[in-house]
């Protein structure tokens, strides 16, 4: 459970990313703003923030910040129910986003969460800055993190139920956190 302090301060960084970044939200969106550790406990680290802003029957599109080193941990999103799984599309709009696919290794090793290591195999590195996009398709494994500035992206995607998401850290409870105030 993410504590109230860790929350605000957590929230607080995230509006000022999106401030930076040029993007607008409005008071109800910021207010609406999820905070989300994964049932981890360490928002700072393995987390993200995100403001929805459009969610129809076939797609959703949100805002979402990685603060710096913050991390979403390894998962894919499989097909289920005759669903295909979601298929997601990530356009940085400020920072630098490091998203790890299968594949051939990166140039340097990624910052893994301590102690994480088993749990985030990937080392296929993309760096997308102002502008990059990239889509991932559905059961495709993959995690990614903030830049040395931290990451504002927009994140389009294929309507889903994300409860299907696999994990590859056993003590990830699924996209939990906390919405509006502490």
């Amino acid at each position: 459970m993410i504590s109230p302090a860790d929350f605000d301060r957590a929230k607080k960084a995230a509006l000022d990313r999106i401030r930076l970044s040029g993007f607008v939200l409005s008071p109800a969106e910021q207010e609406r703003m999820t905070v989300l550790d994964f049932g981890l406990g360490n928002v700072m680290s393995e987390g993200l923030e995100t403001a929805h802003y459009l969610s129809s029957e076939r797609m959703d599109i949100k805002v979402c910040v990685l603060l710096r080193g913050q991390t979403v941990p390894q998962h894919l999103h499989p097909p289920y129910n005759g669903q295909m799984g979601k298929e997601e599309t990530l356009r940085v709009l400020s920072g630098c986003l490091r998203l790890y696919l299968p594949g051939e290794g990166a140039s340097s090793e990624p910052h893994v969460p301590e102690g994480k290591h088993a749990f985030y195999t990937l080392r296929r590195e993309l760096q997308l800055h102002p502008a990059d996009q990239y889509t991932i398709a559905p059961n495709t494994w993959h995690w990614f993190q903030g830049g040395p500035d931290g990451a504002v992206v927009l994140a389009h995607y294929t309507k889903a139920d994300d409860s299907f998401n696999q994990w590859t850290d056993p003590a990830v409870m699924g996209p939990v956190g906390r919405i509006g105030k502490p």
